[in-house]
């Protein structure tokens, strides 16, 4: 099933400016150079904490000594964002200790998804701050390891999510860990029913986590995590404004979305029901220019792409838009 997409909704057009450039630049670029310095440095850090791409430009920034052409201010700024990210790891850290405890205790295999397979796969360039840890987990054993992780000193919470509440399980530092059922709108057979943990390891996409060494935990092929990072900015949060979709940009081309021809291939398999194969070619196009720190030739569609998630993070107005469309949107 095809849905409403991106250029049905016409976002405004988003001028980008040299201050948006240098984060750009600075964010996906994959070069030694910070090249040419913004206008104002506090108007690109503005845009970077805007986009979701705050951690990476302070990651960057410091291994490009770019603190000169982003004055004291941001650099002031760019420090209280590294200190917070050192916090978050620890809480990320103390969240996967927790979940391996829970699942050498009950026995239940669960699959790292998003920011935690790419930390396991030892991707260093995705952009999430983020402190959840996203877990697959097979229905039939959702109350086992419930149980396990509130033994293993777990706390639950009820949270507010673009797609609904749903229970997650809070570490002591703040850490949570998110347990799903299903890879929404990826599947094995065009048409049929989502992708679960029985269904990837029946079908050898599924690695063991070479970082823990636990023989419960699972981390998906990477043709598995860009067809889920794929589903969920072109599918499932695409109306969501909370949702980071320039930050999700990056997250995909860590993995060599853009530029891996076969590992394109193998993604959109999983999402071709749901995701116009143009749609797709526009979504890695943009990761490709972004990368290459060349926003000319864009194509119409990837054009859109960009200033959907320009807007969606910055205009009041636009946002009002996506929220109104989110209530219309009908699921499958």
């Amino acid at each position: 099933m095809l849905h409403l997409l991106f250029h049905e909704l016409h976002p405004p057009r988003i001028k980008v400016d040299a201050d948006l450039e240098f984060v750009f630049r600075v964010t996906f670029g994959k070069g030694s150079e910070i090249g040419t310095p913004p206008a104002s440095g506090m108007a690109a850090w503005r845009w970077a904490r805007q986009l979701g791409l705050d951690c990476r430009m302070a990651e960057r920034c410091a291994a490009l000594q770019a603190q000169q052409a982003l004055g004291k201010a941001a650099v002031r700024e760019i420090e209280v964002i590294r200190l917070q990210m050192t916090a978050n790891e620890r809480a990320r850290a103390e969240a996967r200790q927790r979940l391996a405890t829970a699942v050498e205790a009950c026995g239940v295999e669960v699959v790292l998804l998003r920011q935690a397979a790419l930390y396991v796969s030892g991707v260093s360039d995705f952009s999430g701050k983020e402190t959840d840890c996203d877990v697959l987990v097979q229905e039939s054993d959702l109350d086992k390891l419930t149980i396990a992780l509130i033994n293993a000193g777990c706390v639950t919470e009820l949270r507010a999510t673009a797609s609904g509440r749903k229970a997650v399980f809070l570490g002591q530092q703040g850490g949570a860990i998110v347990l799903h059922r299903q890879l929404r709108f990826s599947r094995m057979v065009p048409g049929g029913v989502f992708v679960d943990l029985a269904c990837l390891k029946r079908c050898g996409l599924l690695l063991r986590d070479d970082v823990t060494k636990n023989k419960y935990l699972w981390v998906p092929s990477k043709a598995v995590q860009a067809a889920d990072l794929t589903a969920q900015a072109l599918v499932e949060y695409r109306f969501a404004p909370e949702f980071a979709a320039t930050s999700a940009l990056l997250d995909a081309q860590s993995l060599g979305l853009g530029q891996d021809e076969d590992l394109a291939f193998d993604a959109y398999l999983m999402i071709q029901t749901d995701v116009e194969h143009a749609q797709f070619e526009a979504w890695r196009e943009l990761m490709r220019a972004l990368t290459a720190g060349d926003l000319g030739g864009l194509s119409k569609r990837a054009r859109t792409l960009l200033d959907h998630g320009l807007a969606a993070a910055t205009l009041p107005s636009y946002r009002l838009r996506l929220r109104a469309q989110r209530r219309a949107q009908k699921w499958q």
